[in-house]
């Protein structure tokens, strides 16, 4: 019997890549081979030893490290998932499904419960359905620092001037208006080239408008946040 991981259901408040409210992480070796190889490759890559044999080296492979009786138990439970409304992303021995469909999220936990990791959900299908339909906007128990209505993520790729302009304009205001973390400001004011996901909290949504006229150009995407005890479900 093959051996069968713990999984974890935790609760989310945000689309995922804006679009899919449900994630259900799998933990396969070599099932990222699916989306480079595809399905029938695999297949056979797990029962004809002769198939396929990857470069000799002086190390071992990523290929001698499968466990092809594993992969393959995956492989067969997920082609019946294939062409239903599902998102896949795979990397290394992560295997990711995104949907919006709850029924499909509890078929998949039914057909691979032996290798999820982790599933990823809204507290109740009413959430999930506000996120659905509200695509920019975060559910939390509170707002950020009790007073950030909203955050601004920007473009990774930002001019020096354009950034240096921009930093000149933001720190005129207080935290009461806008919140930078350091590694943003680092970025924003040269210091550092590259930040992943640089960001801001903004308090209130006269001073975004400003922000937009300013810097809208490199403006990734802009987030609400909405307590959840105003919600009307």
């Amino acid at each position: 019997m093959l051996p069968k991981l713990k999984m974890q259901k935790l609760s989310t408040n945000k689309l995922f890549f804006g679009k899919w409210p449900y994630k259900i992480e799998c933990s396969v070796q070599g099932s990222n081979l699916i989306r480079l190889r595809g399905i029938e490759w695999v297949k056979k890559f797990c029962t004809d030893d002769q198939f396929y044999k990857p470069p000799k080296v002086s190390f071992r492979t990523h290929f001698e490290t499968i466990k092809k009786d594993r992969l393959l138990k995956f492989v067969d439970a997920v082609e019946p998932f294939l062409d239903k409304e599902i998102k896949i992303r795979a990397e290394g021995s992560t295997f990711n499904f995104y949907t919006s469909d709850v029924s499909l999220v509890n078929e998949l936990e039914q057909a691979l419960g032996w290798c999820i990791t982790y599933i990823y959900s809204p507290e109740n299908p009413e959430e999930a359905e506000f996120l659905v339909n509200n695509r920019n906007k975060v559910i939390c128990d509170a707002i950020p620092y009790g007073k950030y209505t909203h955050k601004v993520c920007f473009k990774e790729k930002i001019p020096r001037d354009k950034r240096l302009q921009f930093w000149s304009w933001i720190s005129k205001y207080d935290e009461d208006t806008v919140k930078i973390g350091r590694s943003t400001e680092g970025f924003m004011i040269g210091t550092k080239q590259y930040v992943a996901n640089p960001f801001c909290y903004v308090s209130n949504a006269k001073f975004l408008t400003m922000m937009s006229l300013v810097v809208g150009e490199y403006i990734q995407k802009i987030e609400e946040f909405v307590p959840r005890s105003t919600l009307l479900l």
